[in-house]
C-alpha cells in the first residue's frame, strides 16, 4: 500500500511543503503563493501544509510519514528549555513575537546530533495534527538539495554539487554517484556539530546585493543583469579573500560574516553598481568553476547535478556548462530552499527503501511552469544546446555540453 509522505521546509525564507505518494510527487506549494509575500518564511507554513494535502484530497490524519527541515521550528516543541532560558523564551514570544528557534545551534548547545534529544516528537505529532503512529523525521539541508537533480535523471554516474548561504552548518556539499552508490564527499551529517564556516560565496553575493541598495535573498538577479554593463574592477580584491584547495573545497580568510559584509560594503561604496555587480559575478564564476573542476579531477563523472540558491545564477550555470569536461548539467528548477521538501522526501526514501533505477522519474510540467507556446517557445526549440527530457512537455531541460555551440558573436556580453 502506498505511503503518503508530507515534507516541509519551515523557513525562515522560501518555506514550502510537498506531498509524495511513495516515489511520486503529487503536489508542492511554496508559502509565498498563499500569503503573497515574496520568499515568505516568517511563520510555520501551516497554510502550505494544508494546501498540498487538500490538492491530493488528504488531511493531516492521513499522513503516514512527515519530514521537516532543520531550520526554524516552533520553540514550544523543543526540549531542554528550562530555568533562565524559559523566561527568555517567554519574553521572545510575548514581547518580541518570536515563536521559533533556528535548530542547528540547538544541536551544538546540547552536543548531540540526535533529533530526539532536541525535539519532543510525540508532542510534535499532536501539535501538527498527525496520527500517533505517523513517522516524523528531519532531513539534511544539503542532501535534500543534492538528491533532487539525481532523482529526476537516468544518469548512471554524476557529481552532485550544492551551494548556498548556509544550511545544517555548511554552505556547500559534494556527492559522487557511481555504480549505484552515492558517496558523500563533504557536507553531510558529520558536519552537524561543527561551526558554520565563513566561506559562503552565496553570502558574499547577498552582501553585495545589500550594499547596492537591493534586498538580499530576493534581488540577486538584478546584480547578474547589471554585471553585463560593468567591469570587474573589484574582482581581484574580493577573489584574494577566497581560495579553493586541491579537493575542491572553497575557503575564505574572513573570520566572521560581519567582517565579510563590511569588507564588501566598503569596496562597493567606491564604484558604480554595474562595476560592483560585475566584480562579485566574476568572483562567483571563477571560484565555483575552479572548485567543480578540481572535484571532477578527483571524482570522475560525465554528468553534473546542481542545486542550492547559488545556482539560481544563470550566468554561473552557463559558464559551468560551457567550460567543464562534462556531457550534461542539470540545474534543479526549484534550486532554492523552496525545492527542499521534494528532496526531503527523497532523503527518507533513500534511507528506508532499496534504491532502484526504475523508480527515478523525469520531471513533467504538472509540477513546473505552464508549457511555453507560440513565438516564445521558438528560441528554446531551436537551441542546439538544449535537450528535452523524455516525456517532458514543459520547459524542463538539460544543457547538453558535449555538443557545445560556438560562442555567440557578441561573446563579450554577459547573459543575465
Amino acid at each position: 500500500m502506498a505511503q503518503l509522505i508530507l515534507t516541509v521546509h519551515t523557513g525562515g525564507h522560501d518555506a514550502a511543503a510537498a506531498v509524495f505518494e511513495d516515489y511520486t510527487l503529487r503536489a508542492a506549494v511554496q508559502l509565498e503563493r498563499l500569503t503573497r509575500q515574496k520568499g515568505d518564511g516568517r511563520e510555520h507554513p501551516d497554510l502550505a501544509i494544508d494546501e498540498v494535502l487538500s490538492i491530493v484530497g488528504a488531511t493531516r490524519r492521513d499522513v503516514d510519514i512527515a519530514g521537516f527541515s532543520r531550520t526554524e521550528f516552533p520553540t514550544t516543541l523543543l526540549r531542554n528549555i528550562g530555568g533562565v532560558r524559559w523566561f527568555r523564551e517567554k519574553y521572545r514570544k510575548y514581547v518580541e513575537g518570536r515563536t521559533r528557534r533556528y535548530m542547528p545551534p540547538e544541536f551544538k548547545r546540547n552536543n548531540t546530533p540526535r533529533i530526539e534529544d532536541i525535539v519532543n516528537i510525540p508532542k510534535c505529532r499532536r501539535w501538527s495534527g498527525f496520527r500517533d503512529d505517523a513517522h516524523v523525521y528531519f532531513y539534511n539541508h544539503h542532501e535534500s538539495h543534492a538528491l533532487a537533480p539525481l532523482f529526476h535523471t537516468q544518469w548512471d554516474e554524476a557529481l552532485l554539487v550544492t551551494a548556498d548561504a548556509g544550511g545544517d552548518t555548511v554552505n556547500y556539499s559534494q556527492r559522487h554517484f557511481a555504480k549505484g552508490t552515492l558517496t558523500t564527499i563533504y557536507g553531510g551529517e558529520e558536519c552537524l556539530l561543527t561551526p558554520l564556516p565563513v566561506d559562503s560565496l552565496g553570502h558574499a553575493y547577498m552582501a553585495m546585493t545589500a550594499s547596492l541598495g537591493f534586498t538580499p535573498i530576493r534581488h540577486e538577479g538584478k546584480l547578474t543583469g547589471l554585471a553585463a554593463f560593468g567591469q570587474p574592477v573589484l574582482a581581484d580584491r574580493i577573489a584574494a579573500r577566497f581560495s579553493v584547495d586541491d579537493a575542491g573545497r572553497v575557503f575564505s580568510d574572513f573570520r566572521t560574516y560581519p567582517e565579510m559584509v563590511t569588507f564588501i560594503r566598503d569596496l562597493a561604496a567606491g564604484v558604480s553598481r554595474e562595476d560592483a555587480s560585475a566584480s562579485i559575478q566574476q568572483v562567483l564564476e571563477d571560484t565555483m568553476l575552479r572548485s567543480v573542476k578540481r572535484l571532477l579531477q578527483r571524482h570522475k563523472a560525465r554528468y553534473l547535478g546542481v542545486a542550492g540558491g547559488v545556482f539560481a545564477n544563470v550566468r554561473l550555470n552557463r559558464v559551468l556548462a560551457d567550460r567543464l569536461p562534462i556531457e550534461e548539467i542539470f540545474i534543479y528548477p526549484a534550486m532554492g530552499d523552496e525545492g527542499m521538501p521534494a528532496g526531503g522526501a527523497l532523503c527518507y526514501l533513500l534511507q528506508h527503501a532499496v534504491s532502484s533505477q526504475a523508480r527515478r522519474q523525469h520531471l513533467d510540467r504538472r509540477h513546473g511552469a505552464p508549457a511555453k507556446s507560440g513565438a516564445a517557445a521558438v528560441p528554446l526549440k531551436a537551441a542546439t544546446s538544449v535537450v528535452r527530457q523524455r516525456g517532458a512537455e514543459g520547459p524542463i531541460a538539460l544543457l547538453r555540453t558535449a555538443e557545445k555551440r560556438a560562442r555567440d558573436s557578441a561573446s563579450s556580453q554577459h547573459v543575465g
